[in-house]
């Protein structure tokens, strides 16, 4: 599993395709039942951060530069964050109020790197690449599908 996460964060690095991650950021995410780690429950994780009933909602102001996330499972939890960087694959951010420390002593800062449009995985560390990641939550985040009538 690991090593397939990691060949699509390669690919996802090489890839030159035009990209806007601060626009596909923003909408309703849910967590990939399909690609549950071994040992976990897909019955367990669905029922808080799933597109049916506990999306986590997520917008991103491109003039302020800022990360907001509603996590509509979790009695609306908000958690919020500065744009720290934003390239063509990924988000990098800090959270606000943020007081755990990464092995280097620094606070965490995630990336949310996409893998298309509409699927993302966090990645821990000071940058995303296999160098300088602490870690990679392997549970992809999907954008949730509405139906239009």
């Amino acid at each position: 599993m690991k090593f397939f996460i990691c060949l699509i964060l390669a690919v996802l690095f090489s890839s030159s395709a035009l990209a806007d991650p601060l626009q596909w950021a923003n909408g309703a995410w849910g967590i990939d039942v399909g690609n549950i780690p071994e040992g976990l429950s897909a019955d367990e994780i669905d029922t808080y951060r799933n597109c049916k009933s506990t999306p986590v909602l997520i917008t991103v102001d491109r003039d302020t530069m800022r990360y907001t996330a509603v996590h509509t499972g979790e009695n609306n939890f908000i958690s919020a964050s500065p744009v720290l960087n934003a390239t063509d694959t990924y988000l990098s951010l800090r959270y606000d109020d943020e007081d755990r420390v990464m092995e280097n002593g620094n606070l965490h800062k995630w990336h949310m790197v996409f893998v298309s449009p509409d699927k993302f995985y966090w990645v821990l560390g000071e940058e995303p690449t296999k160098e300088a990641r602490e870690g990679i939550i392997a549970i992809a985040r999907i954008r949730c599908q509405t139906l239009v009538g």
